[in-house]
Order: C-alpha cells, then structure tokens, then sequence
C-alpha cells in the first residue's frame, strides 16, 4: 500500500484498472478478451493491453500517459488495417507483421511513428498470449527501416529570434511555458506535471519529480523565468499544478497559438524543440557537452551531440551571408 500511495492519483487508477484484470480467473479473463475480439471492440482490447502493459511493462503503473496515449492510437491502427485487410487476429499469416510494418512505412510515416506503432502491435499480442487466445508471435521478427535522415535534421530548435517573438507575444501562463522549455529544457509531460510545490523561486530551483523513466531530477530557474512564475502566480494560479493545461496535446495548442501570434512557422516544430533551443544554447556558451548532458539530464553525454551539430549549423547560418 505504502508503494500505491506514492503514485500520482493517474497512475493509482491505472494500477486499479491493471488490478481489475490480474483479479480475474483465467477463464474469465480469456472469455472477456475473446468477446472483444469477436466484437472488435478497441475500447476492451485497448483496456486488456493497457492491463497485461501496466502489470508486467518495465515501467509499471509509472508508464507515462504520453506512451499509454500513443500505444491506444497504435492498436487503433492495427485494427483499422486488420480489419481492411480481414485477417484474422487470432490466426495472422507468417507475413503479417511484416506487412503491416511496410504498409506504415508505405503512408510516409517517420521512423520514430513506425517504431512506435509496431511497439503497439507487440503490446497487443502479448496481451492476447497472456489473456490465452493465441500463440502467435506476428512482430517477433520484424523491424523498421532504419532511419537515414541524420538526428539533427529531424526537428530542429527554435532560434533566439523566434523564442524572442513567442516571448513578446506570450500572455503570463504562455511566458512560463515557453521560459519552462527554453531555460530549464523540461520535456513535454515533465511541463503538464510540473506542480508549485515542486518550484522553489527563492532558490531558483525546480524538482521534475516524475521526468523520464520515471526518474527525479532538479533543474535551475533563469531569473526571466522566476519573474514569469511570480507574474503568473500571482494571478491565482499558486496551488496544484504550476500550467493548468489538461494534457499535453492542450499545452502544444496554446503553443501553436502563440506562434501563430507571433509569426514564428510551427510546422516540423513542437514543444520539444524548446528543449532543443535550450540544449543548443547552452552548447553555444559553453562548449561543454557535459554541461548539456547535466541541464538536460542526458543519461549518457553521447546523447547531447547532437547539440553540437545544431550550433554548428546556426554557425553557418550567421556566416553564410557575410
């Protein structure tokens, strides 16, 4: 008990949905799985998948729901294509996954999609293995294509001029977002999670109790962003959660809006070029790798080189018409 109560109330309902099903008889739990299949019904298999995900997934009822949220549309689109191609679930043909992985790879999708949805499509099996209904193992082979495009050709930062805009156009809550991204690096879940009891402004210091993997990590306040804090925490907004946004697909709208605002092109970008902007910057001033490893909280400092490359490429950029 001492273990679910340290969990954020999402991930409590999360570990009681999982419950739910491990507390199941075997029988009863094959004769669930087995009427949505025959119903093809997303919402139960989704639920089975999210189940067998949450008890026996390596990040527990600590998976974060940016991934519950992309492995649900990736079985969505397994079905949709199962279902066009009227294949049998249960029986798939020795091809199958193969199939299905070059069918993504045939819309256009990036690599980074691909990888995600075939994440999905294995889920899925190892849920209906679990729940007894199959022994196939359609993805057990198959891989992606390997990505050719150069990491840091995928999403490039903001640029100082554009994070400026964005800044000048911003209201207060907007200004913290963007100070959030840009300064401290926070990714996209770590931004929606963050809550005033974990922001120290007279320390300028912020603890991400729930950043990747489930890990804790603190960061360091800019003096623009501890002002844009007091500004915004001031309008009433000094308990709970720091954004009131209500997931993050509402943070990259308002996102969205502000650039839009201030002329800044959106397209190819997101929240998490922020951090981009904020890993740059701090490689461009620094020439440390290790200190962008340590701002980001990078694992392993190889990670960061990509850094590297994008101030170069703004080296470039500077220089090319002088």
């Amino acid at each position: 008990m001492g273990q679910m109560t340290s969990l954020v109330p999402a991930q409590v309902a999360l570990a009681q949905r999982a419950g739910r099903y491990a507390h199941l008889s075997e029988e009863e739990r094959k004769r669930t799985a087995a009427q949505a299949v025959a119903l093809q019904d997303l919402d139960l298999l989704w639920a089975l998948t999210e189940a067998h995900l949450t008890l026996y997934g390596g990040q527990g009822a600590r998976v974060s729901p940016l991934t519950l949220r992309s492995y649900r549309t990736g079985v969505r689109v397994f079905l949709t294509w199962a279902g066009q191609e009227a294949l049998s679930l249960l029986r798939p043909k020795r091809d199958t996954g193969a199939a299905y992985v070059r069918h993504l790879e045939g819309q256009g999708l990036e690599v980074s999609t691909v990888r995600v949805r075939l994440a999905a499509a294995r889920a899925f099996y190892r849920a209906l293995r679990w729940a007894d209904l199959t022994d196939s193992r359609p993805f057990a082979e198959v891989r992606a294509a390997p990505d050719r495009t150069p990491r840091h050709e995928k999403r490039k930062p903001y640029t100082e001029a554009e994070v400026t805009a964005m800044l000048d156009a911003a209201p207060p809550r907007e200004r913290v977002l963007l100070l959030l991204g840009a300064h401290t690096g926070l990714r996209v879940a770590e931004l929606v999670a963050l809550e005033w009891r974990d922001v120290d402004l007279e320390a300028g210091e912020i603890v991400v109790r729930r950043g990747k993997g489930g890990k804790t990590g603190r960061v360091y306040a800019s003096k623009r962003l501890c002002a844009a804090l007091r500004e915004w925490k001031a309008q009433g907004s000094g308990e709970g959660a720091v954004l009131g946004y209500v997931n993050a697909d509402s943070a990259r709208h308002f996102l969205g809006k502000v650039a839009a605002a201030a002329g800044v092109a959106s397209k190819g970008r997101a929240l998490h070029s922020l951090r981009h902007y904020s890993g740059t910057r701090i490689y461009r001033e620094t020439h440390d790798l290790k200190r962008v490893a340590d701002h980001l909280r990078h694992a392993d400092v190889s990670t960061s080189a990509i850094y590297a490359q994008h101030a170069e490429d703004e080296l470039r950029a500077t220089t090319a018409d002088w």
